[in-house]
């Protein structure tokens, strides 16, 4: 197993090459693993929360079209629902001089069965290890893949932790930066 250790523009990227086993902890692409990236804890404090100014639509393999689903994510009490195995929200800011830099999910408030086991967000597969129990989970992203995405943010949602339930999201807060910011901090 050979090593290679890269810094992405935000120093938070480490790749590890494993042409023989093609089997590690993180995200794999092409034989490539990326370890998930690592974020300061006060993250989303340097941002702008847009979620009301987002559309936000729904996409499942079981719905005849995209369906916008911003609403049932800001009402207290709502949520969205798969319609089969997964379910695609696309997220777009208002308007393209700014970027989603992060997301924040609430999962788990409409019952415990109904809680997705995981969400890919772009590329990368974040695992949701409470199991649905209630709770937010932060998804900041990185500026190059906050600008590989732009102008819309693809979220990807699989499984609830009941295979028999489809699975739900309660509230989705959408969180942006100027673009200037974030071609300025390192991306391209």
């Amino acid at each position: 197993m050979s090593h290679v250790k890269l810094r992405d523009d935000d120093n938070s990227l480490t790749i590890v090459i494993d042409a023989q086993t093609l089997h590690c902890r993180g995200v794999l692409w092409n034989a490539v693993q990326v370890e998930a990236p690592t974020f300061s804890y006060d993250f989303f404090e340097d941002t702008i929360h847009m979620t009301s100014e987002c559309q936000i639509n729904m996409e499942s393999s079981n719905l005849p079209e995209t369906i916008s689903v911003k609403r049932m994510l800001s009402e207290s009490g709502s949520y969205v629902e798969s319609q089969g195995m997964e379910m695609r929200l696309v997220i777009q800011p208002p308007d393209v001089n700014v970027v989603v830099v992060g997301l924040r999910l609430l999962i788990g408030s409409s019952g415990h069965g109904y809680a997705p086991t995981e969400v890919m967000l772009g590329r990368r597969i974040v695992h949701l290890e409470e199991h649905g129990d209630k709770r937010w989970y932060d998804l900041p992203l990185t500026n190059s893949e906050a600008l590989a995405m732009h102008p819309s943010v693809s979220l990807r949602v699989f499984g609830a932790v009941r295979p028999q339930l489809n699975a739900r999201v309660d509230c989705v807060e959408v969180y942006v930066k100027p673009r200037s910011e974030v071609t300025g901090a390192g991306g391209t």
